[in-house]
């Protein structure tokens, strides 16, 4: 029975997947870098660089001099690596970009949907939108598209299931029917967890093995990153943070149970105790969370509504034990003294107190996050191994893309003659490091 040889490619895969991660979240790496990052040995890191610069993903960055001798080669993504599409479904409006892998905005556009709304308009706008972002992504190939949307969804079949006062919208297969339609992977996820999984690769908590994401939105929810990987739950549902009961007896939810948190902390919900108690009308959250820096009558109620959410956080903390709390979609708009405050509330009230401070901190991407990790989900498929890697890795343009690139290979670019002989470029990068540190 073979099981050396498929252990040692199953290793070899890893390790190609590990580099291919960090260049495209990083702003650029040495090979050295690479090698002490990874704990590779210096020769495998050349040999992958070596495969990726092959591939058209990766060239030497303008280096930067600083004192004598020849600075680290600097590896990054070039002008012709891949692009992706993501976008943000909400009830009212669709927003969509087109991104590079290490996640600069190439193109956007945004639609609306409204009353009439049915299934098939949904997927025809979509389709559009996605068709005008590979138009209009520097003429590079689009290799997956992301859509993140309010649950609940199917994960196995990318199916957008019954989400509420949602125009009657109900079981639509977006990412089967888009992906027929464009001939490109669509992938289809949670808001919350596409959250939280860019956050992990490109936001705050790179460093991170346990974190949640909370978003406060028209409802509350959660992305849960426990021991590195997503929790999804059984059906995909877990994260349900808003419909967790802190009151038996508090108001009735959509959900139809009582007390439920997004009837106390949703932003609706927020902004209509505001102007009911206070009279006070805002034209959007954040509106609403800079008046409570200045008012007191406003900072005490919404920190009696703060509370309610830390009651809540407390309850997630004990039963997840993480390292951090992000908060995010409108919850960024917090300003840091109502973060302070709730994480305050949060490393008083959790049963591992003393051993070690939670973190509540906004999140890297501000109100976009969920946009973002749209983006994010074709790349999440890729440093997955499930996705292009024989494009990057194996010389086959195997890859969907939008097209296949035109005319003939590309004219040997003279920077790359830095990087033909790996072993040499080691030394001397050894050799300008030892003198550095003398």
């Amino acid at each position: 029975m073979r099981t050396a040889g498929i252990n040692l490619e199953h290793t070899k895969k890893i390790n190609r997947l590990l580099i291919l991660r960090l260049l495209c979240s990083g702003n650029g790496f040495s090979r050295a870098e690479l090698a002490r990052r990874t704990g590779l040995a210096k020769m495998t890191v050349s040999n992958i660089t070596s495969e990726l610069i092959a591939a058209g993903l990766i060239e030497p960055l303008a280096a930067e001099r600083q004192g004598a001798g020849r600075p680290p080669v600097r590896l990054g993504l070039t002008r012709r690596s891949p692009a992706e599409v993501g976008l943000f479904l909400r009830r009212d409006s669709c927003t969509g970009i087109c991104a590079t892998m290490d996640m600069e905005i190439l193109s956007q556009v945004e639609f609306s949907l409204g009353p009439g709304e049915t299934a098939n308009t949904l997927l025809d706008k979509t389709e559009s939108a996605i068709r005008y972002l590979v138009q209009h992504c520097e003429d590079r190939e689009v290799f997956g598209v992301g859509i993140a949307a309010m649950g609940p969804l199917d994960y196995t079949r990318g199916e957008l299931m019954t989400p509420p006062n949602f125009y009657n919208i109900r079981h639509v297969a977006m990412a089967e029917t888009l992906r027929e339609r464009l001939g490109i992977p669509v992938f289809l996820a949670n808001d919350m967890d596409v959250s939280a999984s860019v956050e992990k690769l490109y936001g705050k908590c790179v460093d991170l093995r346990n974190f949640v994401y909370v978003g406060l939105t028209n409802g509350v929810g959660a992305g849960l990153l426990l021991n590195n990987s997503l929790f999804l739950g059984n059906h995909g549902f877990a994260g349900e943070l808003g419909h967790m009961t802190i009151d038996s007896d508090g108001p009735l939810c959509t959900c139809g149970n009582r007390g439920c948190l997004e009837t106390y902390v949703s932003v609706p919900r927020i902004m209509q105790r505001f102007r009911r108690e206070l009279g006070r009308e805002f034209e959007d959250f954040g509106g609403l969370c800079g008046f409570c820096e200045k008012d007191p009558a406003g900072a005490a109620l919404l920190d009696t509504l703060l509370e309610k959410l830390s009651t809540a956080l407390i309850n997630l903390c004990n039963l997840t034990d993480p390292e951090a709390i992000v908060i995010g979609h409108s919850g960024a708009l917090l300003t840091d003294s109502q973060l302070e405050s709730i994480e305050r509330r949060v490393n008083q009230g959790i049963l591992a107190k003393g051993l070690s401070k939670i973190q509540v901190m906004h999140s890297a991407f501000g109100t976009q996050a969920s946009l973002y990790g749209a983006a994010a989900l074709p790349l999440k498929q890729i440093f997955d191994g499930n996705l292009c890697y024989e494009r990057f890795f194996e010389k086959t343009p195997s890859c969907p893309s939008k097209r296949k690139r035109r005319g003939q290979d590309p004219e040997p670019d003279p920077d790359l003659q830095d990087l033909a002989e790996p072993d040499e470029l080691e030394e001397q990068e050894a050799q300008q490091e030892e003198q550095e540190a003398i």
